[in-house]
Formats: structure tokens, sequence, C-alpha cells
């Protein structure tokens, strides 16, 4: 562009009296806007934070943040301005490199990037056109005109990009209120970097402690649930049992001989009995019951929405577990008691009805073998 060009596109000189409305005033209720973005509890709230406060506080009459995805590209996701800009512009995504060609073709305003309309390219990010004449001067702010203010991390990556349009007047910003968008898009990166931290680092504490959780709830040896979270399970079958009003299922199982195995094979092979039993029942039961070992050689699972018959059918299966000659499994049988989880269980009783029930049948099965 020659000179001429590039003096016309150049923001207009601040000039006393000019109306634009930017003095201590503005300043002062743009260091509130940044101060509320900053405590932003989420990152939507405080990206929308960043769009409301540059038509509050700047008098622009759009404001558009495109917030950077994990993908790299761009999207709309906060928005103030006209009712009809929702439906144009809203939840747009514009692909990195696009972005960035139209940064990088842009007129540098300092730290902005202004577009004038007689460089419009089509093909680059779309953008909400006022219904507005052409209005002549070399003043005017035309409908295609578009001022973008980058916002960056602590780093210096791009993680954002304001777009602004109707400036105050219709006429192009002053220095002034650009060098004011240029602070506030710099203070706006700051606040969406603080809480995407912020953010981050609440997600990883959240994962370490369901990870801690997890671990406080599994048996060290087999992975199975152990006393707490079978605990946990009850509690839930029994509300569960209230809310639908269907019973659920308490089977309490032991293992026939594991101490003879561990004498006789040492308790290695006693562990890796215990092992493969462990995943020999998670298979045999549903995709939705809860298995736990809660002893060293007792397992529980918890079965919700569960009549008698298909409990005692469930009872059946466990106990021929071993009947597929599974080597892995130490030749070990097992013996199983059960009781109905209802609304109004207690779970230590049904824990203990269901242990009595599961030495029933063990007393069973050394009668058959005598």
């Amino acid at each position: 562009m020659d000179e001429a060009g590039q003096r016309r596109w150049q923001p207009r000189d601040d000039e006393p009296g000019s109306g634009t409305g930017v003095d201590i005033g503005v300043v002062r209720r743009l260091a509130l806007v940044v101060a509320r973005m900053s405590s932003g509890s989420v990152l939507s709230s405080t990206l929308q934070e960043v769009a409301d406060g540059v038509v509050d506080v700047l008098g622009f009459g759009v404001a558009a943040v495109n917030h950077r995805l994990p993908s790299g590209d761009f999207q709309v996701v906060a928005l103030t301005g006209p009712a009809d800009l929702q439906a144009e512009i809203g939840g747009a995504v514009t692909p990195w490199e696009d972005m960035v060609r139209a940064l990088d073709r842009a007129e540098h305003w300092g730290r902005l990037r202004f577009s004038p309309h007689d460089t419009f390219d089509p093909s680059e990010p779309a953008q909400w056109v006022p219904d507005l004449p052409v209005v002549d001067g070399e003043d005017a702010w035309h409908p295609l005109d578009i001022l973008l203010a980058p916002m960056w991390d602590d780093e210096g990556e791009i993680i954002g990009v304001l777009s602004v349009d109707l400036p105050p007047d219709q006429l192009r910003p002053t220095r002034r209120l650009c060098e004011l968008l240029e602070i506030f898009a710099m203070q706006a990166g700051l606040a969406i970097t603080s809480v995407e931290l912020r953010e981050r680092y609440l997600e990883e504490r959240s994962s370490r402690e369901r990870q801690l959780v997890g671990l406080t709830r599994r048996d060290a040896l087999t992975g199975l649930g152990n006393r707490r979270a079978l605990a946990v399970a009850l509690s839930r079958a029994v509300d569960e049992a209230r809310r639908t009003e269907r019973a659920g299922a308490l089977l309490f199982a032991d293992l026939d001989g594991l101490k003879r195995l561990n004498d006789e094979r040492g308790h290695t092979a006693g562990d890796d009995a215990l092992r493969a039993w462990a995943g020999a029942l998670v298979e045999t039961v549903r995709e939705s019951d809860v298995v736990c070992r809660v002893g060293g050689d007792e397992f529980v699972v918890v079965a919700a929405r569960m009549t008698p018959a298909e409990t005692e059918q469930m009872a059946h299966r466990l106990r021929f577990v071993a009947t597929g000659g599974d080597p892995a499994l130490g030749g070990l049988t097992l013996s199983v008691g059960t009781a109905a989880v209802t609304g109004d269980a207690d779970p230590d009783e049904l824990l203990a009805r269901a242990d009595r029930a599961m030495y029933e049948d063990k007393a069973r099965g050394e009668r058959a073998r005598t």
C-alpha cells in the first residue's frame, strides 16, 4: 500500500472534545471489568466478561471472542451485540491456518490487527456484516472493516482472538481507544490463562482424588472392590430398590478348600487361585453387578433389580464356575448364600443373612461329599 494508503488506514488521532468518552472514568470501569474477568470461576463466564466489557466499557457495538480449541482451531464462544449476531456467527469455527493468515495479512495497529474493507478476502474467517449504509469519508467505518485483538498467554502463545465491530460514532477508533483495546485484550489473555490453569489444576486434582479413592476401595490382590466399595455398592442398591420398588440381590460366596491349598502348595498358589477366581466371578455375573473381596476367601456380589428366581440362577452359576476344569482355579469350589436387597433393608443385616445362608450351603455340600 502506498504512503497515502498507509496514512489513510491508521487509527484516528485523538482530539479534545471528540466525544469518544475515553477518560479516567472509562479506565476505572475497564479495571473493574478486568478484575471481574480475573475472578471468573469458570472459563465460559470469563470469556463472556471479555465480550461484555468491550461493548459496555469501550463502546464498540459488537465483540466476539474466538477461543483457541485444543485442536488449534478457533471457535466463537462468547458474543455481545445485536440480536441477529448469535444466529450468524455463534459457535462458528475457524481453522488455525485461516486465522493465522488473516492476522498476517492485516495492518498492524500496535498489538491490534486491522483489515480494511478493500482487502476483504471471502476465504478469511467468517464475519457478521451489519446492515449499515456505506458512509464516505476518510474516518468512516466500513461494514466490511475488521479489527482484531489477539490474546496471548504469559508464554506468548495466541489463546484467542477478540473481534470487534461498530466502533463509537461509526468512525475508525481513535489511538487512545485502540490502546485501551490492546490493554483489555492483554489482560483478557492473562485472565483466560489463569482460569484455564485453575480448571486444569482442579481437573488434575479431581482425577488424583478419584484415583486415590479408587485405590482405597480396591483389594490389592485381586483388584476387586474391598469392604469400602461393598458399603458404597450396598447403599446404592438399597437406594435403587427404594426408588424403583424392585428388589436386588446380595450373594455371599466362600471358597471351599483354600486353607488346604495353602497348606499343600503354598500361599503363592493360593493367591494365584484367588486372582483366578476373582476374574471368573466377574465374567460370570452381569456387567452391572459389583463383585468385592471382603475376606481371605470370601466374595460378595451386589446385583440390582434381580428377582428371587434370577438370584437362584446366579447362585447356581457361581457354584459351578469350577466345573469347567480350569487348573488356575486350584480345584476349589464355591459355597453361596443369598439375601434380597429391598428398599428398607439394613446393609449389615443383609450381609449377616447372606453369610448364614452361605454356611448352610457349605454344610449341605459337605454332607453331600461324605
